[in-house]
């Protein structure tokens, strides 16, 4: 199986997109064909189906791995960024979070205030940008549950959002585990192998967690200081 790690903090952002192209070079693969942009973020999918990439030019790239090629460029729709993010600086329209469901049937990425899903299992000619609103800030972490039915963003500015992909209007349905300012500046964002847990951490170690099997995901919340070290069922 294939296995790529990257460190996104020891490489420039425009050598993410090389070093997945020379890891599979060197492993005797074929050589990623992609934009001059500088790469954001990437994501592998974890059955080796999907290699994703984001650029700061606001597209995403997608490569099927068993036949790669010439990427599938998806463009997000068009929407301005608000005064308050943008701030003049043209390079915060690029792609900062990136997701393949483990079922590959969703892609999601974090465009600016929105997150913005593909339905991958539609041809690519009926492919669509499904845009879901309600962030207040560039959304930079998102995470799908193990069973695919569920996938979480949150944004730079502590917004947290659970949507249930099988609602009939995707746009709407997002339940708010938690406000901006809660958890100012998350770093990290993570869902435990068996989907119960949803688990963050903000700039001071603090962590926060949601019990994602309980009736009422939202009061389940827990918060923990740095010093409290952890928590548990």
């Amino acid at each position: 199986a294939l296995r790529i790690h990257l460190h996104a903090q020891e490489l420039p952002l425009a050598s993410a997109e090389q070093a997945l192209r020379d890891t599979l070079a060197n492993m005797g693969g074929s050589t990623l064909v992609g934009s001059t942009a500088a790469v954001t973020c990437v994501a592998l999918s974890t059955s080796n189906r999907w290699a994703v990439t984001g650029g700061s030019d606001g597209t995403v790239r997608l490569w099927t791995l068993e036949n790669l090629g010439e990427a599938e460029v998806l463009t997000p729709p068009a929407r301005a960024s608000s005064d308050r993010l943008r701030l003049n600086r043209p390079e915060w329209d690029g792609i900062f979070a990136l997701a393949v469901s483990d079922d590959n049937h969703w892609l999601a990425a974090g465009v600016r205030e929105q997150v913005v899903l593909w339905d991958l299992h539609t041809d690519k000619q009926a492919r669509k940008a499904i845009p879901l609103e309600g962030h207040i800030g560039r959304v930079r972490h998102l995470a799908f549950t193990p069973d695919s039915k569920r996938m979480v963003g949150a944004d730079e500015v502590g917004s947290v959002r659970l949507w249930a992909l099988a609602h009939e209007s995707l746009s709407s349905n997002a339940t708010v585990l938690t406000g901006s300012g809660r958890i100012p500046l998350v770093l990290a964002m993570s869902i435990s192998g068996d989907g119960r847990w949803l688990v963050l951490v903000g700039h001071s170690g603090e962590l926060a967690g949601w019990d994602l099997g309980a009736a009422d995901v939202v009061r389940s919340r827990r918060v923990l200081p740095a010093e409290a070290g952890g928590f548990s069922s």
